[in-house]
């Protein structure tokens, strides 16, 4: 089981002089976001070839849109292989004379994905071009998916005269899922992240093999939705990744054309499918509240917060192995007047350069040693390798 968000993983790396300098060969990385992607080292490198233009400054990704403005990235998939990056370049070289819409240029993120999916007449421009940050309704995502099922069977999509445009792609896949009738009814609703994956799984029923695993998700940080397999055999298959690091669905979030463009061109062609491993999201579980929950009033967030935290206790605990004792908030830290638990939380408000005062009702609500039980109950395991489950922490 993954045991580490990634600030305690930086920070442990850190202090073991594991982590290579910035200016160190690093493997490629693979952003994504609505906006752009690009692929990046971390010691500075121009990106050239496909993505040429694309620069790195820190560890931050930025795409020169070519009017001098620079749009940051939004995303960063750590765990992405080499091997998939390299196949993503390949992807957005793929048409290099463009995607025959205005609107849709050769270094957008989404061009492959739009070209494969008209190539393969699964969807249409608008009046107005292909329109990628649209929002899309229930019945465009209807229409996506009937067609989608049409090219895997070849049984032909109804043709019915008078009837709204609609009507024949929602007959057609309540043909194939009756449970569907009542979602495709409301046809100029805009379409959630939920309801459209529900659609795409209607076209590929008794389609076996079409969602082949490539990942091994096992879990997703969204209540109600954590084990829903549906949703997880997307996410194996390498055509969802989520909205964050971790994986979040966000099932009631509506999804432009662009996106969808992506999620139904990966259902194709396979080899255009993302391997993913997303971070742990057991801490935050465990704390009760999400990465970007406030806990001072700088800002700082419990993405931040729970890393040092964790880091800190992990600390604490390596030094309970070392001198034989047992892991206890109570005990006193060698070389202070300091119980093990104000040493933690003195340590931390230091390493995030704040005081008591200065936290919000997230961080006066919080509890270290309720939060540091319940994540060992998740976690299955201690933050501490070498300390083990069950030998005495309290």
């Amino acid at each position: 089981m993954k045991k580490r968000v990634v600030c305690l993983v930086l920070m442990l790396a850190v202090w073991l002089g594991a982590y290579p300098a910035w200016g160190a060969e690093e493997p490629l990385r693979f952003w994504e976001g609505p906006e752009l992607s690009a692929l990046m080292t971390l010691n500075g490198a121009v990106v050239s070839g496909p993505l040429a233009g694309e620069e790195i400054s820190g560890n931050l990704a930025y795409v020169d849109d070519g009017d001098g403005a620079a749009l940051p990235a939004l995303r960063f998939y750590p765990n992405v292989s080499d091997e998939r990056v390299k196949d993503r370049v390949a992807d957005r070289a793929r048409f290099p004379e463009g995607t025959g819409f205005s609107d849709v240029g050769v270094h957008d993120w989404f061009a492959p994905y739009v070209n494969l999916c008209v190539e393969h007449g699964l969807m249409k421009g608008t009046d107005k071009g292909f329109e990628p940050y649209k929002t899309l309704t229930i019945g465009e995502c209807t229409a996506i998916a009937a067609r989608l099922r049409e090219g895997l069977t070849g049984e032909a999509i109804p043709v019915m005269e008078d009837a709204p445009w609609y009507l024949p792609y929602a007959e057609y896949i309540r043909g194939v899922e009756p449970a569907l009738t009542g979602l495709t009814a409301h046809a100029e609703d805009n379409s959630t992240r939920y309801e459209f994956l529900r659609l795409l799984n209607a076209a590929l029923l008794g389609q076996e093999g079409m969602l082949g695993a490539i990942n091994a998700v096992e879990m997703l940080p969204d209540p109600g939705f954590q084990e829903d397999e549906m949703v997880l055999g997307f996410y194996n298959a390498g055509i969802l990744t989520g909205t964050d690091q971790y994986g979040t669905f966000a099932p009631d979030r509506t999804l432009t054309r662009a996106e969808a463009a992506a999620m139904v061109a990966r259902v194709v062609e396979p080899e255009l499918r993302l391997s993913f491993v997303p971070e742990d999201y057991s801490p935050f579980v465990a704390a009760g509240m999400e990465p970007g929950t406030v806990m001072f009033e700088d800002g700082t967030t419990a993405e931040e917060f729970l890393g040092w935290v964790n880091g800190r206790i992990a600390m604490a605990e390596e030094s309970a192995v070392k001198v034989g004792e047992e892991f206890n908030w109570h005990s006193i830290v060698g070389g202070t007047e300091k119980s093990t638990l104000e040493w933690v939380r003195d340590q931390v408000l230091e390493d995030l350069g704040v005081t008591e005062g200065q936290g919000t009702q997230a961080y006066r609500d919080f509890d270290y040693q309720v939060y540091y039980s319940r994540l060992i109950d998740v976690m299955g395991e201690t933050l501490e390798p070498k300390y083990g489950v069950g030998t005495g922490a309290s």
